[in-house]
C-alpha cells in the first residue's frame, strides 16, 4: 500500500513481533509479509471493521524475545521438482519476498509445462481462493509453500485449475494444479513457480546438488530436519 509518511510504518522488528515475516518499502510504498496466513488475516480485519467494534490504540510495550534452540530430527527428506523446467535458486527469483527468503528457505524452477506435482509426501492443509499457490505439511511438520508464478493473484482471467483439496494426503509426484503459461505470459507476469519452507528453523540444510533443466518429479535436492 502507499502511505504519506514512512516514518510512521514502525520499523520491521516491531511487525516481525507482530507476527509479519518481513517489511519492503520502497518509497512510499509499504509491503508486510505475512504469507500463507496473509488471507485470513485479511478476513478477520474485514471482520472487525465491519463489526463497529472500538479498536485499542497499540500499546509501545516492548516484547522480549528469546531464541528457542531447535532440535533436529536427524531426519533427510528428498525433494522433487514441482514441475518440468529450469531449476534456480530462491535468490534468483525476481521478487523480493522470495530472493530475501522471508517466507523461508527453498528453490524455484522456470515451468516449461504446466502441470505442477506435488514435492514431497504430504497433507494439503490450504488452497488459496485464487488457486495461485497452496499449502502443505509433511508428516514432520515441514510446512511448504508451493506459490504457481509472482504477482498471479492479481491475474483477473484465471489460469490455474487444482485437482486437490483441502485436507487431502497426496504423495510426490501427485498432480496437484495445472497453470496455463499462456494466460501467466500474455498478464506480463513471470511463471517461475517457489516451492518455500515457511518453517524453516525445523530444517538443519538444504542441499540442492545442481541446477538446470530438471523433469516432474525428479529429485532435485535434500532438506536435513
Amino acid at each position: 500500500m502507499s502511505v504519506n509518511d514512512r516514518e510512521k510504518v514502525g520499523a520491521e522488528d516491531a511487525w516481525k513481533r507482530a507476527g509479519a515475516m518481513g517489511l519492503i518499502v520502497k518509497d512510499n510504498g509499504v509491503q508486510a509479509v505475512y504469507g500463507p496466513k496473509a488471507d485470513v488475516l485479511k478476513s478477520d480485519i474485514e471482520d472487525l471493521l465491519q463489526s463497529g467494534a472500538t479498536i485499542p490504540l497499540p500499546k509501545n510495550n516492548l516484547v522480549s524475545s528469546t531464541e528457542e534452540q531447535t532440535t533436529f530430527l536427524g531426519k533427510e527428506q528428498a525433494i522433487h521438482a514441482v514441475a518440468t523446467g529450469e531449476l534456480i535458486a530462491l535468490e534468483d527469483v525476481d521478487d523480493p519476498v522470495f530472493s530475501q527468503k522471508m517466507m523461508g528457505e527453498g528453490l524455484a524452477i522456470i515451468p516449461a509445462q504446466e502441470t505442477v506435482v506435488a514435492p514431497v509426501d504430504a497433507k494439503v492443509i490450504s488452497i488459496f481462493p485464487s488457486k495461485h499457490a497452496m499449502g502443505l505439511q509433511t508428516a514432520d511438520g515441514i510446512e511448504i509453500l508451493i506459490h504457481m508464478g509472482i504477482d498471479t493473484v492479481e491475474l483477473t482471467e484465471t489460469a490455474f485449475e487444482v485437482f486437490v483439496k483441502e485436507g487431502q494426503t497426496v504423495t510426490a509426484g501427485t498432480k496437484l494444479a495445472s497453470m496455463d503459461l499462456a494466460v501467466v505470459e500474455k498478464a506480463g507476469k513471470e511463471k517461475t513457480i517457489m516451492v518455500v519452507f515457511t518453517n524453516s528453523d525445523k530444517i538443519e540444510t538444504l542441499e540442492i546438488p545442481r541446477f538446470g533443466n530438471v523433469q516432474a518429479n525428479e529429485v532435485v535436492g535434500t532438506i536435513h530436519i
